[in-house]
């Protein structure tokens, strides 16, 4: 199911319309969340630690794939334009109110732009540190697996090394092995 999700992703971004980028955004966010959670922890439960590994993997591949598809409107100049947005400005003494008397003289006042500009910001960076976290968090059960994996399956399992730079296309290809691979594992038990 979280490969067809991923291939409905892929097919949203191939439409290059604004409409179809948010929604493929939005799926390669819910195909992390279905890699994550009733694949990979289902995998945990039943002790195939390596596969939910790939999957914890994937889920990050995904969202990494969400924040690339919105990157270019956070250039460098955006968020230096954000950031000054955020200085605080100073207050005068005829704009203070009893409730500010022996607080801060500085607030940040932000515009209802600036605002959905900041929301907007910190769902990118979610992305991001999300993306970094599942795949940490994979990468560390697979080197904990690394000695007890058989050499001829772990030769198999997609290692997803710069998941950051794969293509869906790539990404899809890669994973598509992985429910045989699965049985494989169940079939050596």
């Amino acid at each position: 199911a979280a490969l067809c999700f991923m291939k409905g992703a892929y097919l949203l971004e191939r439409q290059n319309e604004n409409t179809g980028i948010e929604r493929a955004q939005k799926l390669y966010s819910m195909c992390a969340d279905f890699w994550k959670r009733p694949t990979a922890s289902t995998l945990e439960g039943c002790d195939q630690y390596l596969m939910a590994a790939v999957c914890y993997k994937c889920a990050a591949a995904c969202t990494m794939r969400a924040f690339k598809l919105r990157q270019k409107e956070y250039t460098p100049s955006m968020i230096k334009k954000i950031t000054e947005e955020l200085r605080p400005t100073e207050l005068r003494p005829t704009e203070l109110r009893p409730a500010d008397v022996g607080r801060a003289s500085s607030v940040v006042q932000l515009t209802s732009q600036t605002n959905a500009r900041m929301i907007s910001l910190l769902a990118h960076l979610f992305y991001a540190s999300s993306s970094v976290e599942d795949y940490e968090h994979g990468a560390s059960l697979t080197r904990a697996m690394e000695k007890e994996t058989p050499k001829e399956i772990s030769e198999q399992i997609p290692s997803l090394e710069g998941f950051a730079a794969l293509s869906t296309h790539e990404l899809l290809e890669q994973m598509q092995r992985l429910p045989q691979i699965i049985d494989q594992m169940r079939s050596r038990e």
